[in-house]
């Protein structure tokens, strides 16, 4: 069995070689320089995917797709359903992935609506256009698996398969072992008062 597998490697590598010296030698390619299938090897082994190259992964833009369609939503600035998606990234996704690749992808402005409070106030909810939350969500896909493995063990807000549920549920524990002491603290409104300009400097 080893002496036949190691027949049909050879057999492919023959061919292989043999295609190479027919593209060298016939067509277009005649007297140019065309990579060996060595060289072809060694030129794969060098590139290195990179994060960005992770995001637009076919596979994982269509996974946040499916994802943004799956919970739908409310449209943004722009006024385009959930329902209108798919339309939308066949005609124009060739050129929505260049201008990220380029840097020159600009979002559309969050739609800003206010939101009613238990305590009788309102809360600023941002809703991003349709598009612009795939591309979210397949930023995320791709960071959290990275930075969730650096969050502390006792952080429950906004985390992946984690809940303010789980949160009671762990103290409650620390109830049983004894301790009585809550410390509650939270910056009022603060994502509505922070200087945006200062943390996009950095």
């Amino acid at each position: 069995m080893k002496a036949r597998k190691s027949e049909g490697l050879n057999n492919f590598n023959v061919m292989e070689k043999l295609d190479w010296e027919r593209q060298k030698t016939t067509g277009l390619n005649a007297g140019k320089w065309i990579p060996s299938p060595r060289e072809r090897k060694e030129m794969t082994s060098m590139y290195k995917e990179t994060t960005l190259d992770k995001i637009l992964r076919p596979e994982n833009l269509h996974q946040a797709y499916e994802h943004v369609k799956r919970k739908g939503g409310a449209p943004g600035v722009d006024g385009k359903e959930v329902s209108e998606l798919f339309d939308y990234f066949r005609e124009h996704s060739p050129e929505m992935i260049k201008q990220i690749r380029e840097r020159r992808y600009t979002p559309k402005p969050v739609l800003r609506v206010e939101i009613p409070k238990d305590n009788g106030g309102t809360r600023l909810l941002g809703i991003p256009t349709v598009v612009d939350r795939v591309i979210q969500q397949a930023i995320n896909q791709t960071l959290s698996p990275i930075y969730e493995n650096q969050f502390s063990s006792s952080s429950y807000g906004f985390r992946t398969r984690r809940n303010a549920h789980m949160a009671i549920t762990q103290n409650l524990g620390y109830f049983n072992e004894g301790y009585t002491w809550i410390v509650d603290i939270d910056l009022e409104r603060f994502f509505d008062t922070v200087h945006h300009g200062m943390p996009s400097q950095k």
